[in-house]
């Protein structure tokens, strides 16, 4: 375990000790995070801690009106590394843009999705009222929810690609480089779009040093954190919605469900699969992780 996700587990940790007056659930970790949940006789809320590039954040999901919300909130808000994130913070965006984002680039079962979408201002105050974030805020049936409204509020301003784990393995094999695999499946979405609507700006995430590039006048936004601006979070979400219906749609033997990310929680599912049949990983796995040698030795 790295060290920022081993800050975000103690600190996860600590947060239970504080809180230890009310019904506390245990542990998980996620793919970006680790949660767990906190109730009282009436209300009930989720602490999650994230970790990544840039450190540790706490997020807290709940009715923010609730006694339980404020309690809660007081409680764990003398830690330096509490940062929430309950409400989200104005920024200034394009008044129309394309954002583009993906699913799956960490995960070592499942596709790579890449989505894009253009949205004009009136596309981008529908997108907020109706909750579009960062979706690594969001649950799976938030996920599928929102993505939902966003689909009805954009029309056709919008694209999702996946590459299924067959296809991703075929074309990784010719390229040996995800980042390059990435950037050239963002810049098909990117420039379809362009074809479709006039905007001077694109805004999408650091996903690698080299910066990302397009034909034509555009003011491209490279940054980190992009899902911070509006079409990025949509674009994320409905990334997303792509990879969880496909972990629903696929299941190993017809009943067992995969597990997301590329963890300890992936290597010891591969470890105790017993399988009664041969399977074909190359239609569920992307074959250049390391956690296929947990499948092969």
């Amino acid at each position: 375990m790295n060290s920022i996700k081993n800050e975000a587990l103690n600190l996860a940790k600590e947060y239970q000790k504080k809180l230890s007056r009310f019904i506390i659930g245990i542990i998980q970790e996620k793919n970006y995070n680790f949660e767990f949940t906190c109730s009282d006789q009436n209300e009930k809320l989720k602490v999650q801690v994230y970790f990544g590039k840039k450190g540790v954040k706490t997020v807290i999901q709940g009715n923010q009106n609730s006694r339980l919300y404020n309690e809660v909130t007081s409680l764990i808000n003398d830690q330096q590394s509490l940062l929430l994130e309950a409400a989200p913070k104005i920024i200034d965006e394009p008044s129309d843009y394309i954002g583009a984002d993906e699913s799956g680039k960490g995960d070592f079962f499942g596709p790579l999705v890449t989505a894009a979408v253009y949205a004009d201002a009136e596309d981008l105050k529908n997108l907020k009222a109706i909750g579009a974030v960062d979706s690594k805020l969001l649950n799976d049936n938030q996920i599928y929810n929102i993505s939902e409204k966003i689909k009805d509020i954009l029309n056709d301003k919008f694209i999702v690609s996946s590459l299924t784990p067959q296809l991703y393995n075929k074309v990784y094999s010719e390229k040996k480089n995800l980042n390059r695999l990435l950037r050239e499946e963002h810049q098909k979405n990117i420039n379809e779009l362009l074809k479709r609507f006039s905007t001077k700006s694109v805004i999408i995430d650091s996903f690698e040093k080299k910066p990302f590039t397009l034909s034509g006048r555009i003011n491209i936004i490279q940054t980190e954190k992009a899902e911070r601006f509006t079409a990025v979070a949509a674009a994320s979400i409905l990334a997303r919605a792509e990879m969880v219906k496909w972990f629903e749609d696929n299941l190993i033997e017809e009943f067992i469900k995969l597990p997301k990310g590329a963890s300890t929680e992936v290597n010891s599912f591969l470890k105790n699969f017993k399988s009664s049949k041969k399977t074909n990983w190359a239609n569920f796995c992307k074959l250049h992780f390391k956690n296929y040698t947990n499948i092969k030795t």
